[in-house]
């Protein structure tokens, strides 16, 4: 996964978003974290809204997996116990066979 971040920024912002959440859930200060959690959250959203202009872009694993880590940090706000096993459930959805999770 790391791989694919470092070449798709889409997917950077989503990681490091998505690290900066776990931190919190794991007991970190928010207030460290903040910043880069809403940076990286807005440059995620940013990117993703302007691939879904076209559906090439659309169906990037990058852009799926920029949405998963999106969806994975708003799960995890309502789902703070369970929070570590719906991350590794939804990291094997994902990253099984990305190729063949957004068919169009």
């Amino acid at each position: 996964m790391l791989e694919m971040a470092l070449s798709d920024p889409a997917l950077l912002h989503g990681c490091i978003m998505l690290a900066a959440n776990h931190w919190v859930l794991l007991g970190g200060d928010l207030a460290r974290v903040a910043s880069a959690f809403y940076s990286h959250k807005i440059g995620a959203l940013r990117l993703i809204n302007e691939r879904l202009g076209s559906i090439d872009t659309a169906k990037r694993d990058g852009t799926v997996g920029s949405i998963a880590c999106l969806v994975l940090a708003e799960v995890g706000k309502s789902l703070p116990a369970s929070y570590h096993q719906w991350h590794l459930l939804a990291n094997r959805i994902v990253w099984a066979s990305p190729r063949r999770l957004f068919v169009i």
